[in-house]
């Protein structure tokens, strides 16, 4: 039932573990509302329930609210639903909403911050956010039916909360002239919740990174055990890269230096069939020698469900998802079968069983071989509602301890959120594949891209393809190599070298001339 006052109306629904419940009616209570019926199914009153409202009106057309409750059985979700005008998305992610089909934005993973924009026909914005910390689970849902929109947010209880009262976050949600002032107020909660730092102020970015106008990812073995590069091949990548671009301005991120992609974390040894330890040392010296910056993979979620170790001991720490079920990674096809291979487990990063093991098996690398960065797979990839373990809160405990251990070496991550911006200044993004296909099906939010950017930068994905198509160590299905053309501040270009890359060579040198076009504009 929608509540008792006409402007920004809005039904409520709370989840529990059995039961959807409707307030039937609401009354006055202290400085809001409380519900004097309450039902579910097909209209049964349920004793014993009782829903609060706060609502707050926002000069000139907006409004905050907050919802509590509390029920018989435990509370898992609240759902409020709008009644809008069709309007254009702007963030999460820039869409005209298809006629008919329901869209969903997942936060954190979709939904990056608890901020989204819809522009109307009269080019007002208007927006719906939070801010929330600790944070939680929830998601955004529309319907657009004809010229009207039926937009939902849903906000989980966490797990290690969940009970049978629910305090919803504050929402605020209205309409205004310009989304610059919502950007700014999410800045400003960032700021002061996450100790976040605009780029020019983070501690966390080596001055040489502020220099970096191309990243490159240069592939090793795959999952299967095919070679794209090995030591020698990157070397000798290195030098005829020395003859198109300043080393100094190029980043090397290198990924299957272990041998057989994900097959073996967390052993994080060198491969042999790549030429060994003093190959890759070979290679890395003369990497350094000619002035570029290395970047080595790691994964911080995740271990092979078939290593000692996770059987003896990690399994303990195993991320769990809303119904208690162990989270492992079973739907790549990593074999070509047509099946989906179960390889990995998640792992919790909070308790230090898994994270001190970790640290340690970079460390390895790092000491033996100085290399300039760590790249941390899956930072911002592996976000479920677990009853023991705060996966954003593990993050930033691992970053932390290498800062701690290491305070020069850049960490870098997979992804961003709000929650993790503070982490890793320097992110891939899954937006950039290098053949334009849309990865989870959304599309990019130019207004989020210019507010990242105040934080952070993005280069090209692991997946990205190369100029002859390939993916490389990646699963996804080889492409069409798309040259990058649009410069924005936050986006580094990023050259993909699979095996043969380098001899198309009119398409590396479009993207070292699109990376000179970046230093020009924003790093002169």
């Amino acid at each position: 039932m929608s509540t008792p006052q006409d402007d920004l109306a809005f039904a409520i629904h709370v989840h529990t573990i059995d039961k959807v419940l409707t307030p039937r009616a609401f009354a006055p209570h202290d400085n809001g509302q409380r519900s004097t019926e309450v039902v579910w199914a097909d209209g049964r009153p349920l004793p014993g329930v009782v829903i609060g409202l706060e609502r707050v009106p926002v000069q000139p057309e907006g409004l905050r609210w907050q919802l509590r409750a509390r029920a018989p059985e435990p509370i898992k979700a609240a759902r409020f639903t709008l009644d809008l005008p069709a309007m254009r998305m702007l963030a999460p992610e820039e869409i005209n909403l298809p006629d008919g089909e329901w869209r969903q934005w997942d936060f954190p993973k979709i939904w990056r911050i608890a901020l989204a924009v819809f522009q109307g026909a009269d080019g007002r914005c208007f927006h719906v956010s939070t801010h929330e910390h600790p944070w939680r689970l929830k998601r955004l849902r529309a319907l657009r039916t004809g010229d009207r929109m039926r937009l939902e947010i849903v906000q989980d209880a966490s797990l290690r909360e969940r009970a049978l009262s629910f305090e919803s976050s504050w929402w605020d949600a209205g309409w205004t002239t310009s989304a610059d002032a919502l950007l700014d107020a999410h800045s400003s909660f960032l700021e002061r919740v996450y100790g976040l730092k605009r780029w020019e102020e983070r501690d966390d970015v080596p001055d040489w990174l502020r220099r970096v106008c191309l990243v490159v990812n240069l592939h090793g073995m795959d999952w299967r055990g095919r070679v794209h590069l090995d030591f020698d091949a990157l070397r000798a990548a290195c030098e005829r890269l020395a003859t198109m671009i300043e080393p100094a301005r190029v980043l090397l991120y290198v990924v299957a230096w272990d041998g057989r992609y994900m097959r073996h974390y967390p052993d994080y040894e060198i491969s042999p069939e790549l030429g060994g330890a003093a190959g890759f040392g070979r290679f890395i010296d003369a990497a350094r020698r000619l002035g570029f910056r290395v970047m080595p993979h790691f994964n911080a979620m995740s271990v092979d469900l078939q290593h000692p170790w996770y059987v003896q001991h990690l399994s303990h720490y195993v991320l769990r998802n809303a119904d208690g079920t162990p989270v492992h990674c079973r739907k790549i096809d990593w074999d070509g079968d047509g099946l989906g291979d179960s390889t990995r487990a998640y792992l919790a990063l909070e308790p230090p069983g898994w994270r001190e093991l970790l640290v340690e098996r970079i460390a390895r690398i790092v000491d033996r071989f100085g290399v300039d960065a760590v790249f941390l797979d899956e930072t911002c990839n592996v976000f479920y509602n677990d009853p023991v373990y705060d996966q954003a809160a593990g993050v930033q405990r691992l970053v932390a301890d290498l800062r701690q251990r290491w305070p020069h070496l850049l960490v870098a991550g997979e992804e961003w959120n709000e929650m993790l911006l503070s982490a890793t200044p320097l992110v891939q993004a899954w937006e950039r594949t290098g053949d334009g296909r849309l990865p989870l099906g959304y599309r990019r939010s130019p207004l989020m891209t210019r507010w990242a950017a105040r934080y952070i930068r993005t280069c090209g994905y692991l997946g990205m393809v190369s100029p002859t198509g390939s993916t490389g160590v990646h699963e996804w299905p080889d492409g069409r190599f798309v040259p990058e053309t649009d410069l924005e501040l936050l986006h580094i270009p990023t050259l993909s070298l699979t095996r043969g890359a380098l001899d198309h060579d009119e398409a590396v040198r479009a993207v070292i001339e699109h990376a000179q076009r970046y230093r020009e504009r924003f790093l002169a």
